[in-house]
Parts: C-alpha cells; sequence; structure tokens
C-alpha cells in the first residue's frame, strides 16, 4: 500500500473522530442549558415554598407539602374518623327519630274532633 493511502485513512478517521466528538460536545452543551434552565425553575419554586413557610408561620397554619408524610396522614386519617363518627352520630339520631314518630300507637291519643261542625242530612 502506498504512503499517501494511510495518510488519507487517518485523515478520514481523524476526520470522523473530529465530528463524532463535536457531536457529543453539542449534545452535552444544550442538555448543559436544560440541566441550566431546571435549576432556574427549581430556584424559583424553593424561593416559592420558602414564602409559603413564612407564611404558614405567621398565620400559625402548617402546610400538607411541607410537612412529614406520615403527620400528614395520621392527621388526614384522624378527619376522617371524626367525619365518620358524626355522621353515625346523626345517622342514629335520625333513626330513633323515625322509630318515635312510626312506633306511636294512635288509640292511645286523644284525637281533637269537632262534631258539631259536620251536620249529616
Amino acid at each position: 500500500m502506498p504512503w499517501w493511502a494511510w495518510l488519507v485513512i487517518w485523515g478520514g478517521l481523524s476526520l470522523v473522530l473530529i465530528i463524532v466528538l463535536a457531536s457529543i460536545a453539542f449534545v452535552l452543551f444544550r442538555k448543559g442549558f436544560a440541566v441550566v434552565a431546571a435549576l432556574g425553575d427549581l430556584a424559583s419554586s424553593a424561593e416559592m415554598l420558602e414564602r409559603a413557610a413564612d407564611v404558614s408561620k405567621q398565620q400559625g397554619v402548617e402546610l400538607a407539602i411541607l410537612a412529614e408524610r406520615n403527620a400528614v396522614l395520621r392527621q388526614r386519617e384522624q378527619v376522617r374518623t371524626a367525619s365518620a363518627t358524626r355522621s353515625a352520630i346523626r345517622h342514629d339520631a335520625r333513626i330513633a327519630r323515625a322509630k318515635a314518630l312510626t312506633d306511636e300507637d294512635a288509640s292511645s291519643r286523644e284525637w281533637f274532633t269537632d262534631t258539631g261542625s259536620f251536620t249529616e242530612n
């Protein structure tokens, strides 16, 4: 093989290597900008959460997003239990009232009758 063939082969391989490295650098450059943009969004979200935490501390209210997951689940379960208890109490009261209305013996009551207003022919 002549000497110039080796130069063409190595030149072509070097050119392919440079193209591959340039394309990888371009992809990494774009991903780097995407990471910087995502970090900017994350910083703004963190700032918004800090402001929300400050407001909640001033108001004395704990935000669920800032609390621990287990504490929020326990609190939600307590609310559900209390709601179910209140609902059961109201249901039992309605059932007792309905039974009191329907179980009344009509023969034991005095009914107001006005026999003088009707005259039979």
